[in-house]
């Protein structure tokens, strides 16, 4: 298409554009909102000066503050007729955690109430 010249640049400055703009930034601060909301399950990975660390941190929205419960892993459930997997049982609770501290992929939570040694691979969940 010799002779076809198109100005991106100039859109932006324009009402539209800047309208366009705008529209995008409320749909990527409704999405993040949202995101926060959804419930997420980590894992233990160790403790360390009595406090559990666990594997999610900020890139998967984790906040200081949120508070989780740690469970045991429930019973597989598997379908008696054809033997496909349904799901987990919800494991018995073992405590509370409330994240104190957040890094990137990592995050350390005090123990409110339960068992202060988790050991690795204990889940912990938001609901």
């Amino acid at each position: 298409l010799k002779g076809v010249h198109t100005d991106f640049g100039a859109f932006a400055k324009s009402p539209m554009g800047s309208a366009a703009q705008d529209c995008i930034n409320q749909a990527a601060k409704f999405f993040a909102e949202a995101m926060s909301k959804i419930p997420f399950d980590a894992a233990v990975v160790k403790v360390s000066d009595g406090k559990v660390i666990i594997n999610r941190g900020s890139e998967h929205g984790v906040e200081e503050g949120i508070e989780m419960i740690m469970r045991e892993e429930g019973e597989l459930l598997t379908d008696p007729d054809s033997g496909e997997i349904l799901g987990r049982e919800e494991g018995k609770v073992l405590g509370r955690l409330k994240v104190s501290k957040v890094q990137e992929k990592i995050s350390y939570c005090e123990v409110l109430e339960g068992e202060k040694n988790p050991a690795p691979g204990t889940l912990v969940t938001t609901k």
